[in-house]
């Protein structure tokens, strides 16, 4: 497959006027805003309660959009930004919101991707002040058009949000380990781009309390806490004595140092910046512990959150695999290209993306939108 790799690009430097017409472009309309009545106008059409909170979330969004590929053939942006820049705008104004979270969420296309980065995105927003998402496509398991869908469709919320590509490597890989190419392309990428803030890889099929992301923005080195439905003993976490940790209980303990769920731990961005070199070994199992043994971690340096860990603030959930969309046989062409199913059946995903545009251009045999998605029995 054959990548194009651009550099980060962002809307820093726009007017306040063009970036207001972003925000509300993300919220369903495309107005120029001249004044309050603009604004309030948009509040009909919105989830933001008053004017003051459509004003700051324009203050605050920062939607970027770049591609990059797993360790060594990343192509990065040099532009560095710091999370006060990310998150006060080039003016610098007003009080920061504490040290930015970097949420790293891997994930590739299929029929339950949407509604799960709804989720996460949902949890997010509540701390969209401090928050910055970097959702990674595998596009080994997509299209370009998969992707394009991808970055259109995380446009709707109104976070801070970087969409990048990876791709697995054709060797070095043990077992099946999961969403290693996209977290490790976050991690490159966030070594050429970001100066400071605190690292959590955030897998899209997991729920989430937005008050964990709250409490790991006191990172200084890592810290931890529990995660539940994993293994058969239902939670995995660190065991705490007198505020420190001492130990880990977990349901599969595989010889590893640090036992622990992916989703139970973040990391000072400083420590991948001390650490050029640290990396997740593409090793299904054991992606934690020896990313956390390069970063040179040590018990000492593992603060407990959730309470001392006696609070359950992540849960490993799993959705159920759907099978992808069936082609009806017996649908009309006149309900499906005049009524709602015309936009509605669009969105669907199909197990092979296809491009509207090249299949537009296919009428040779008829070949219709109708045809595109019901098959050519109709």
């Amino acid at each position: 497959m054959n990548l194009n790799l651009n550099h980060v690009i962002s809307n820093r430097g726009k007017t306040r006027e063009e970036q207001l017409a972003i925000l509300c472009g993300s919220l369903g309309g495309n107005k120029d805003l001249k004044n309050d009545d603009d604004i309030d106008n948009i509040m009909k059409s919105s989830q933001l309660p008053n004017r003051n909170d459509l004003r700051s979330h324009h203050e605050e969004l920062k939607h970027f959009e770049g591609v990059a590929l797993p360790p060594d053939n990343a192509n990065l942006s040099n532009d560095i930004l710091s999370s006060k820049d990310l998150l006060l705008g080039d003016e610098g104004e007003g009080s920061s919101p504490g040290p930015t979270v970097w949420i790293v969420t891997p994930t590739f296309y299929r029929p339950e991707q949407k509604p799960e980065l709804t989720r996460v995105a949902q949890a997010l927003l509540p701390v969209s002040d401090f928050v910055h998402w970097i959702v990674i496509e595998d596009v080994s398991k997509g299209s370009e058009t998969s992707f394009e869908d991808l970055k259109k469709f995380l446009q709707r919320f109104p976070l801070a949000v970087t969409v990048l590509k990876s791709l697995p490597p054709k060797s070095r890989i043990v077992g099946k380990p999961r969403g290693l190419g996209g977290r490790s392309a976050a991690i490159d990428w966030l070594r050429e781009n970001a100066k400071d803030g605190v690292v959590y890889f955030c897998d899209d099929d997991n729920t989430y309390s937005s008050n964990i992301f709250k409490q790991m923005q006191s990172t200084e080195k890592v810290t931890m806490w529990p995660v539940g439905l994993v293994t058969d003993l239902g939670v995995s976490s660190p065991i705490v004595k007198n505020g420190r940790v001492v130990g880990f209980y977990d349901g599969w303990n595989g010889q590893r140092k640090f036992p622990v769920d992916m989703a139970g731990f973040a990391i000072n961005l400083q420590m991948f910046l001390d650490n050029p070199k640290a990396s997740m070994p593409w090793k299904a199992g054991y992606e934690e512990d020896e990313l956390l043994q390069s970063l040179g971690v040590t018990m000492k340096d593992i603060k407990p959150l959730a309470n001392n860990c006696t609070e359950i603030l992540v849960w490993h959930t799993k959705a159920v695999k759907n099978v992808w969309p069936k082609r009806p046989k017996n649908l009309s062409p006149s309900v499906a290209l005049n009524t709602n199913l015309h936009v509605l059946l669009k969105q669907l995903p199909q197990k092979t993306p296809v491009s509207p545009v090249d299949s537009h251009n296919k009428s040779e045999n008829g070949f219709s939108f109708l045809r595109m998605f019901f098959g050519s029995s109709l």
